[in-house]
């Protein structure tokens, strides 16, 4: 009787867990009603979510106890016990000295010097370790064999309810980058002036994939720069940024390689240029889509998150396919206004032999 009781409970914390899906409007909303929920069910003195990056590390996503570091804070490849954690996919126990633990890695916000024990939790999907589960308490903890698969079940119920709202959000985004292809292809199109398809491009793409900033720049190859021409941020500074040689940037990295350049964090990678402005607009992560036409480079259009976040394949793909229509229709312009160029001109020299032959004729 007793066991049954045991497992009615703890199937009634996991569906406290998985409850937390249907109350949230975004992952970041989600993974903090997560670590508060998990706190209160282990019981701990803390709780902090971390979750993988592109580079093997982990990056603070959730914290009941520095929540203003969420998104922020990150740890390298295999660093600490949480990077240790994510490796092995094991559980790892420290009952007691936390702070002297050999494994145990210093960072600022989660400092560990008010806290004795811990507890970390892998979270899993299918056979990847997605992230870990911090669990911290301030006196000694060993939990025994039952309390430690109980706390395996919560990390698991976390891991549902993040899968489920990633699929149901993957979902709805390539419904929306579907109806977004069609609209920017559309509208970019139909202009036949320069500076009106930059605009139109940069505005829509930022809306239709909410993005935080979306910028176009174009190649000056005299200079070989690249020349800020287009953003919708509305901020006079960033309208301001200089323009960008070829070999020092992100920007010309993708155009040398004709293919996206994707940064996990701006703020926290070296090779961005801009960093106090990165860090001022709230910008995360960047794709960077070279603009060419039969591998002749003309620019690249750079597109910014406020979160940190991956680029799923689908939504590189429809910037791709729009980078590519951008690019006919800004040569198109190009070519309209050569064409402009050279009708006016026959037609002032027309009039200017008009004019000497009237001469002569006197």
């Amino acid at each position: 009787m007793p066991r049954i009781v045991k497992n009615r409970l703890a199937h009634n914390e996991v569906l406290q867990v998985v409850s937390a899906l249907g109350q949230v409007d975004s992952e970041d909303e989600l993974l903090t009603e997560l670590a508060c929920r998990v706190k209160g069910l282990a019981p701990a003195d803390s709780c902090e979510i971390l979750l993988k990056i592109a580079d093997g590390g982990l990056m603070l996503r959730a914290s009941t106890m520095a929540p203003e570091y969420a998104g922020r804070a990150r740890l390298g490849r295999g660093v600490g016990i949480t990077g240790s954690v994510l490796e092995t996919g094991e559980p790892l126990v420290i009952a007691s000295g936390l702070a002297n633990h050999p494994e145990q890695a210093y960072h600022p916000v989660l400092d560990e010097s008010p806290l004795e024990s811990a507890v970390v939790l892998p979270i899993c999907s299918g056979e990847a370790n997605i992230g870990v589960i911090l669990l911290r308490r301030l006196e000694p903890w060993n939990p025994k064999r039952s309390e430690l698969a109980r706390l395996l079940e919560l990390a698991q119920a976390c891991a549902v309810a993040l899968q489920g709202a990633r699929r149901s959000r993957e979902s709805q985004a390539r419904v929306n980058r579907l109806g977004a292809l069609s609209e920017v292809t559309k509208i970019i199109a139909g202009s036949p002036y320069l500076e009106e398809i930059l605009q139109l491009l940069v505005n829509i793409t930022a809306q239709q994939f909410n993005y935080r900033v979306c910028t176009v720049r174009l190649l000056d190859e005299s200079n070989s720069e690249l020349v800020l021409r287009a953003t919708q941020a509305t901020d006079k500074a960033y309208q301001r940024k200089r323009a960008i040689k070829l070999g020092e940037s992100i920007a010309g990295r993708a155009i040398a390689k004709n293919r996206p350049a994707i940064v996990s964090d701006v703020q926290q990678e070296a090779d961005y240029i801009g960093h106090d402005l990165a860090v001022e607009q709230g910008l995360r992560s960047m794709i960077c889509v070279p603009l060419s036409i039969q591998n002749r480079a003309l620019g690249v259009m750079s597109c910014y998150t406020d979160t940190v976040r991956e680029f799923p394949e689908d939504e590189i793909k429809a910037l791709e396919t729009i980078a590519k229509q951008a690019a006919m229709s800004i040569e198109n312009a190009k070519l309209q206004v050569r064409h402009t160029l050279m009708q006016e001109m026959h037609h002032r020299v027309k009039n200017n032999l008009q004019q000497v032959a009237s001469l002569l004729r006197l």
